[in-house]
């Protein structure tokens, strides 16, 4: 039996232990954070999976940098879900259809992981469109942030006024090129006569192919001088053995 001078310490539970004495800071249960709505209401500012914020909180008001941020943490949780959830975003059919949304994550994905960039480009021009496809490799000649302004639906009205008007010219000087072109077409097609032009058609195409059997031939002579190679070095390493 303890003396008086004894005094028994009660043991709590560790989510009733105050952090910062002695106890680390992990047994201490995180509570949710907390955030008011529009209505001012309170919610849960996260829903405890990065995927699921991602796919809630990409919306078209969204800043480039919070939803890089999104991205980055379902990538970190679960990178084939981010992944298809970045192509969500842009699809036509089943998706979102948020295309500047698709181009903030396509560059965070470029920037970050470089090869599964490359590796899923074929899919673009199937789950979201061709145009996606060039825009794409226009924002590697125009700049990213190029991209962004032209995808703004308030792009136009946020220009100053004299940019506007260069901006019109632009376009209108584009348009009489593109009509100059077509006509010198019509015409250059009308001279060779329907004939004629076909012939020129099929032989561009000829050309087109011999060039492709051309490469086909340097690959199938590359990989052969490769294997000669591996093997080399495989009869060379027997015979040191």
């Amino acid at each position: 039996m303890a003396g008086r001078g004894h005094v028994r310490q009660a043991v709590l539970p560790a989510w009733m232990i105050p952090a910062g004495r002695g106890v680390p800071i992990a047994v201490v249960p995180q509570v949710p954070q907390l955030q008011l709505t529009e209505n001012g209401a309170l919610a849960h500012s996260s829903s405890g999976n990065a995927c699921l914020d991602f796919f809630v909180k990409a919306v078209p008001n969204i800043g480039v940098a919070p939803l890089q941020l999104l991205l980055s943490k379902a990538w970190g949780e679960d990178p084939e879900t981010a992944l298809k959830l970045i192509f969500h975003l842009g699809a036509v059919r089943d998706g979102k259809q948020d295309r500047r949304n698709f181009y903030v994550c396509m560059e965070w994905l470029k920037k970050n992981h470089f090869d599964t960039f490359l590796f899923n480009l074929c899919h673009v021009p199937r789950l979201v469109c061709w145009k996606s496809l060039l825009d794409l490799l226009i924002a590697e000649v125009d700049g990213f942030e190029f991209l962004l302004d032209y995808e703004d639906p308030n792009w136009y009205a946020r220009r100053p006024r004299r940019r506007r008007a260069q901006v019109m010219e632009h376009l209108r000087a584009r348009r009489v090129t593109r009509r100059e072109r077509r006509r010198e077409r019509q015409a250059r097609r009308q001279e060779l006569g329907e004939e004629g032009y076909r012939k020129s058609v099929a032989e561009r195409a000829a050309v087109g192919r011999v060039f492709v059997e051309a490469c086909r031939e340097r690959a199938r002579e590359e990989r052969h001088e490769r294997r000669r190679e591996r093997h080399g070095r495989s009869v060379k390493k027997q015979c040191r053995t």
